[in-house]
């Protein structure tokens, strides 16, 4: 088999194998927290790589400069293997006979005690001796074609393997796939997100990632978190009501998942705002001064620091989540970035 044929035909076995360990390890990660084997979800090699392809993608979108510099240093190898073809062999042969040669001349001066050695002569014999021994049973093409074409490759098959840590990034993506998510199901009152699906079986969790369940996702219907609509329709944000939770008799807190537009440049996490909440009485206004009674300020809670604080990935824009403690009785009726400069009323009038 010639060079050309090897490193193609070997090249994308190889290729292939990358892609295939990268995306079962990425599954892995993602399913390892949720204390179920990613085995049982039934995956097939064409999941696994293709898996891999978008994970590498996500990485080298991430980590451009050193995606160039792996594509200049795998470039460099097969030029220097195509153009260059060097002789492992001679290189090989050398190393036997110097090392042999090395060897020699300290057993014969500290070992034998010899004064009179023909340093040159014995060079000359061992080279001989091993070039001709090499010759036999070292093809040329066996080394300078194969050797250097595998190890190259594996070195860097095991260099992206551990560069890229897909085990780590399955955990992280197992958590967005949470956080990001507005569609759940029903299951025994508590609302779940999905995970992963594999052929049969999906993974689901809750917000919080403490509850974890492996489900049919046929057996569920599908639903959407309730949205909350922006008064005046916002440019960056998306509102939506992820759970409303008695606290008392007369007090319920709405917990509210803010998820950002496309082309939105706030990050809340960096850049905290406040918001509004409005809501619908019940009951006529008994006086003109009752708008303290539908205006509400964002607060924080135990939950909200534990969602927000569930990923620390400095380039990840992921939702922010808020809670509003309200009546009981009153229903959710829009929500509004705060702005003082703009509406200090609000400031004073909001609870």
């Amino acid at each position: 088999m010639k060079l050309k044929e090897f490193v193609l035909a070997f090249g994308i076995s190889s290729f292939l194998g990358y892609l295939y360990i990268s995306g079962r390890l990425v599954i892995d990660g993602l399913t390892y927290p949720t204390g179920y084997d990613y085995s049982n979800l039934n995956f097939d090699f064409n999941d696994y790589t293709f898996q891999g392809i978008l994970s590498n993608l996500y990485v080298f979108s991430n980590n451009i400069n050193l995606f160039l510099i792996l594509m200049i240093v795998i470039i460099c190898i097969y030029l220097f293997i195509f153009i260059y073809k060097p002789d492992f062999n001679k290189i090989k042969n050398r190393v036997e006979v110097i090392t042999e040669y090395k060897t020699t001349i300290f057993y014969k001066k500290i070992i034998k005690k010899e004064s009179n050695i023909n340093k040159f002569s014995l060079l000359l014999n061992i080279s001989r001796r091993l070039k001709k021994t090499s010759q036999d049973l070292f093809p040329k093409y066996l080394i300078s074609t194969y050797l250097l074409s595998i190890i190259s490759i594996l070195l860097i098959y095991i260099t992206l393997l551990f560069l890229f840590k897909f085990n780590q990034q399955g955990v992280d993506m197992s958590k967005m796939n949470i956080i990001d998510n507005t569609k759940y199901i029903l299951y025994n009152e508590k609302k779940l997100f999905k995970i992963k699906c594999g052929k049969t079986l999906c993974i689901y969790g809750n917000k919080e990632y403490t509850f974890f369940k492996k489900l049919k996702e046929e057996d569920f219907d599908t639903r959407v978190l309730n949205s909350i609509k922006s008064n005046p329709m916002s440019n960056d944000f998306y509102f939506y009501e992820l759970s409303s939770n008695n606290i008392n008799n007369s007090d319920k807190i709405i917990l509210v998942q803010i998820n950002y537009k496309k082309n939105s440049k706030i990050n809340l996490k960096s850049n905290p705002l406040e918001f509004r909440l409005y809501v619908k009485n019940p009951f006529p206004l008994k006086n003109q001064n009752m708008i303290e009674k539908n205006c509400y300020r964002n607060i924080v809670t135990d939950e909200t620091i534990l969602l927000n604080n569930m990923i620390t990935k400095k380039d990840y824009k992921g939702p922010f989540f808020i809670a509003f403690k309200i009546p009981q009785k009153n229903q959710v009726d829009f929500i509004k970035t705060f702005n003082p400069g703009i509406s200090l009323k609000d400031l004073q009038a909001c609870r």
